[in-house]
């Protein structure tokens, strides 16, 4: 745990170290996962452009695709499991590039409308 805390710190102290493609926003909306044709009641708490963390989801093995449907968007989103740890499911979206342009600013503007 402590490992993983202290990358995490120093990935994100500066945007010379940080490797995200793109800005994380803090949410809590529920969603709705597809993994091996089971669908599970989650809550997406972190979102970007181009992944999510969700909480409540089982842990299924890394790598394993499915869909992920957040209430409020319109738009299924086809992903692959990246990992699970601390009860979150993290995933990184699988977008075409015309589901990436329909989606991209999704996450801020979700995030900014759920801090009002």
């Amino acid at each position: 745990d402590l490992r993983h805390s202290v990358i995490r710190v120093v990935r994100t102290s500066t945007v010379e170290v940080d490797r995200r493609a793109s800005s994380r926003h803090v949410v809590n909306l529920p969603c709705r996962l597809t993994i091996a044709g089971q669908t599970h009641r989650a809550r997406v708490v972190d979102l970007s452009d181009t992944g999510a963390k969700v909480h409540g989801a089982p842990p299924p093995r890394a790598g394993v695709g499915g869909k992920l449907e957040i209430d409020g968007v319109a738009l299924p989103l086809p992903f692959t499991v990246i990992g699970y740890e601390d009860e979150l499911l993290r995933l990184a979206f699988a977008l075409d590039n015309a589901a990436a342009a329909a989606f991209s600013g999704t996450a801020a503007r979700l995030a900014q409308q759920h801090a009002a």
